[in-house]
C-alpha cells in the first residue's frame, strides 16, 4: 500500500512538473534560434528557383531582411513570412521580459538592397556594404536626384497626408524630404533608406566620424509637414 502511494505521489509530482514546464515562457534565446531557422528556410526557398531573368523576382522585406522572391513561390513565401513574424513578436516579448538591450545607432536604419541581379543562375541582392567607394560615389547622385524629383508633380493640399524624413550627408548634416502617406510611400521610403545606407558606407570607407554623434534617431524619426504654395515643407526640429 505504501509502495502504491509512493508511486502515485511520484506520478503527481511528475505531472505537476510537466504542467509547469509547459506553461513556462520560452526564452529570448529559444525564439532567436527559431527565427534563425525560419530565415534559413526562407533563404532555401528563395534560392530554389533558378535565375535567368531578374525581373521575375520581387524584393520582399520581412523581419529586417530582404529576399528575392519569384512569383511562382509567392504564396508559400507569404505563409513562411507570417510564421517568422509571429516568432519575432514572441522573441521581442521574451527580450523585453529578460531586459535585453536592443541594438541602436546604424543598426536602427533599414538596409534595403541597392539592386538585384542574377549570379551563377541564382537571384542575388546587392547591398551598399557590397560596393566599393568608387561604386558608392557613382550611386549617390543618382539616388539623390530620384529623391529630389519624386514628388515634383504631387501637390500638397492636406499636410496631414504627408510626413517628413531626413537623409544624411558626409559632413553628418541632414536634409529633410516630405513623404506622402499614401502616394508612392513605400517606394520613396526605400529610396531614402538606400541613400542613407550608401552614405553610411561612404563614411565608413572614408573613416568619417560625426563629432556630435551619429544622427541615427533623426534618420528614422518622422517629422511634421506643412503645405506652402502647394508644396510640402518639413518642419525641422
Amino acid at each position: 500500500m505504501k509502495m502504491k502511494k509512493h508511486t502515485l505521489l511520484q506520478i503527481f509530482i511528475l505531472a505537476l512538473f510537466l504542467a509547469c514546464s509547459k506553461n513556462e515562457p520560452k526564452s529570448f534565446e529559444y525564439w532567436d534560434d527559431l527565427a534563425n531557422k525560419k530565415r534559413a528556410e526562407i533563404t532555401a526557398l528563395t534560392q530554389s528557383i533558378p535565375c535567368s531573368n531578374i525581373e521575375e523576382f520581387d524584393i520582399v522585406s520581412t523581419g529586417g531582411n530582404y529576399y528575392p522572391v519569384h512569383l511562382s513561390i509567392i504564396e508559400k513565401f507569404a505563409r513562411i513570412k507570417l510564421e517568422l513574424e509571429d516568432i519575432l513578436r514572441e522573441r521581442e516579448i521574451a527580450g523585453s521580459r529578460e531586459g535585453f538591450a536592443w541594438a541602436r545607432e546604424e543598426s536602427l536604419l533599414p538596409n534595403p538592397p541597392v539592386r538585384k541581379v542574377c549570379q551563377n543562375s541564382k537571384p542575388l541582392l546587392i547591398y551598399s556594404h557590397d560596393l566599393s567607394l568608387e561604386e558608392v560615389n557613382l550611386e549617390l547622385p543618382i539616388w539623390y536626384e530620384e529623391i529630389k524629383t519624386f514628388y515634383e508633380n504631387v501637390s500638397c493640399n492636406d499636410a496631414n497626408q504627408w510626413t517628413g524624413r531626413y537623409i544624411l550627408f558626409q559632413n553628418c548634416s541632414i536634409e529633410a524630404f516630405a513623404v506622402h502617406k499614401t502616394v508612392g510611400k513605400e517606394e520613396m521610403d526605400n529610396k531614402l533608406d538606400v541613400y542613407n545606407m550608401l552614405m553610411v558606407r561612404k563614411m565608413s570607407l572614408e573613416k568619417t566620424k560625426c563629432e556630435s554623434g551619429f544622427p541615427s534617431e533623426k534618420l528614422v524619426k518622422n517629422q511634421p509637414v506643412i503645405c506652402e504654395a502647394g508644396k510640402p515643407v518639413v518642419i525641422e526640429n
